[in-house]
């Protein structure tokens, strides 16, 4: 594993990890160089269609600025054009940001890369669910401040959806499952409406990189900063 990227932890109740990035340069990098390497490797799951395309294993969100993600592959890992093509209808199927994105082919290795769209306007799976079976793979930063949140699970299952806010923007978000947390990309205003108390709202101001757990049913996030903002919510039952 390379890991030339530098990160910033916040441990979260002994269930999380969230860490990001700081003061990122261009050309660093998160590399692995084999399959095997990867941490849950036992609860891999395969697309449906074809067990060369799997359920990502790893949990980067592109918070803001550029980077370039590249599968490479050598010759038993028997990767096919075919391959490759149904992985990226899957990603053009799936991915809002895909649109956004510049796709790169070459013998062995697919690429692509993105600037930040801010694009994903309700709550939605992560992207990059999806990724091909090769040997290595790769997130480099094509710019200086790019910022790239992590997160590890003390336990496997944790389900990760996200959503893009422009400045005063907001969103009404559901608690639905046991555990939910919360990941601010910038400055947010979070109102709770109360449910003892008719017309009562609760406010909390959240820091950027703050994660919170939501307890209530429910709440209302406005995107407080001067700049499009990334929240992610990790859940699980």
């Amino acid at each position: 594993m390379i890991f030339t990227v530098p990160m910033k932890p916040i441990n979260v109740d002994g269930e999380l990890q969230f860490a990001y990035s700081i003061n990122t340069k261009k050309g660093q990098i998160i590399k692995r160089e084999n399959w095997l390497e990867q941490s849950n490797l036992n609860n891999v799951e395969y697309y449906p269609s074809n067990d060369k395309i799997a359920k990502s294993l790893n949990n980067y969100i592109m918070l803001k600025g550029k980077v370039k993600v590249t599968y490479t592959w050598e010759e038993a890992d028997n990767i096919t054009e075919a391959d490759v093509t149904e992985f990226k209808n899957l990603c053009a199927e799936l991915n809002l940001e895909d649109s956004y994105a510049n796709w790169e082919d070459e013998e062995n290795s697919v690429s692509w890369t993105l600037e930040y769209p801010a694009c994903i306007n309700e709550w939605t799976e992560r992207s990059l669910a999806w990724e091909l079976k090769s040997k290595t793979a790769s997130l480099e930063i094509l710019e200086d401040s790019t910022e790239i949140l992590c997160v590890l699970q003390d336990t496997f299952g944790w389900e990760f959806k996200n959503v893009d806010l422009k400045p005063q923007e907001s969103i009404e978000t559901n608690k639905n499952t046991n555990l939910c947390y919360l990941f601010f990309g910038d400055k947010c205003e979070i109102s709770v409406p109360s449910l003892d108390v008719g017309e009562e709202t609760f406010i909390y101001n959240a820091k950027q990189y703050e994660v919170k757990q939501l307890t209530s049913s429910k709440c209302f996030i406005k995107n407080t900063s001067d700049n499009s903002c990334k929240i992610v919510m990790l859940c699980k039952s």
